[in-house]
Formats: structure tokens, C-alpha cells, sequence
């Protein structure tokens, strides 16, 4: 077994309008993990103190944080800055590499919404609850970049997720980078093409342009 401490991270972040979005609990309290590495893995390292320091704009809910006995150590809460662009906050902890994280501010002034109307199996236009959806929004900024929040009617509850997009403007077909899936922008609609959560089969999310 290596006795070599390491220092990293579980969840990726990304934010939106100066803090962080609904229902983003779950990348909030980000996880850093101090293990030893091994043939085996990770193990835990209970008892070490990790160190939040900001570059840039932003609050932290505290300085520091102590793993648990999983060797993991907590941070409540981080807002980045009111300001569009990449905040980044650096976790540290004597004797193991530092662990840098992003978190891009959109300017909400900017962003288009697009809230989920239907679903459409087979050319058959479906209620959302019909796939576990009780709301859905989703946001383009004209830079290249999304969000969306999906609230699902069992288990998970609001999930968010975000990252690049890029659109064709001759077909303004769009190829979000982080799933992969297209999706047609026509008119105040926009299509993205999905599966079926429970048997994979494709199907079509129809989001169309919020007013407001």
C-alpha cells in the first residue's frame, strides 16, 4: 500500500446569474476525498484538514472543512460572483496536491429560456409526467454555453446539469458537449432528442421559448 496522500475531487460545477442555481444541492457541497493510493483504490484518511481559498469574486460558507471518517470534507456552500465569467476556488491540505475548481457565472440578462411543453413517442404527443417530468427548463447564452434544470416526479428530485453547446447556423441544429444528444432549434421551439428512461427507445423533448 502507498502511503502517499492524494487530494481530488467528485463533482464537476457550473453556475448561472451570480450564484448557484435550483436544486443544485448536490454540487454545493462538494466532495473532496483524501485517500492513500493503493492496488485497492483509495483509502480514507480521516481527520485532515482541507483549506477553501477563493480567486476572484465569490463567498464561501467557511475556510475550512475536516474529512470525515470516509475521508471525505464538505464545503456547505459556495457562491460565486455576481459578475459573468470563471470564478475558481482551490482546496488544499498539507502534504497533498490541491484541487482546483471552476465555476462559470452567466449573465442572466443575456440567457434564453426554454421551458419543456411535452414529449413527444413515436409522432404521439405525451404529457411529461407520462416520463417522470413534472418541470424542465433550459437556458442558451448566446457565448455558447447551457443550463438546465430538470425536476423529475420520483427519486432524484431537481437535477441540474450544464456546459458547451455548439449550433450550426445553417440548420441551427445544436450538439450539447457533455451528453452528447442534438437538438433543432425552429422557431420558439426547441427539440432535443432523447431516450426513453426506462426502456432507451428515442424520443423527442419539445421545449418552447419562455415569455419570461
Amino acid at each position: 500500500m502507498d502511503s502517499t496522500g492524494r487530494l481530488y475531487h467528485r463533482d464537476g460545477i457550473h453556475s448561472r446569474g451570480g450564484g448557484l442555481p435550483r436544486g443544485y444541492g448536490r454540487f454545493a457541497r462538494n466532495r473532496f476525498d483524501a485517500g492513500s493510493c493503493g492496488r485497492g483504490g483509495y483509502g480514507s484518511i480521516p481527520g485532515v484538514d482541507v483549506w477553501f481559498w477563493l480567486y476572484g469574486q465569490g463567498v464561501v460558507s467557511q475556510p475550512s472543512a475536516e474529512t470525515d471518517a470516509n475521508g471525505a470534507a464538505f464545503l456547505a456552500a459556495w457562491t460565486p460572483g455576481p459578475g459573468a465569467g470563471v470564478n475558481a476556488l482551490v482546496a488544499r491540505a498539507d502534504g497533498l496536491d490541491s484541487v482546483r475548481f471552476k465555476a462559470r457565472t452567466l449573465d442572466p440578462a443575456s440567457l434564453v429560456w426554454y421551458r419543456l411543453e411535452s414529449i413527444i413517442d413515436g409522432g404521439t404527443r405525451l404529457q411529461t409526467t407520462d416520463e417522470y417530468v413534472y418541470q424542465a427548463d433550459l437556458a442558451l447564452s448566446p457565448d455558447g454555453y447551457y443550463v438546465e434544470d430538470i425536476l423529475w416526479t420520483y427519486g432524484p428530485g431537481t437535477v441540474h446539469s450544464g456546459g458547451h453547446y455548439t449550433l450550426s447556423n445553417s440548420n441551427m441544429a445544436i450538439t450539447f458537449s457533455k451528453s452528447g444528444e442534438t437538438a433543432m432549434i425552429a422557431g420558439d421551439s426547441l427539440l432535443i432528442d432523447r431516450k426513453d428512461p426506462d426502456f432507451l427507445f428515442p424520443i423527442t423533448w419539445l421545449y418552447r421559448m419562455r415569455k419570461n
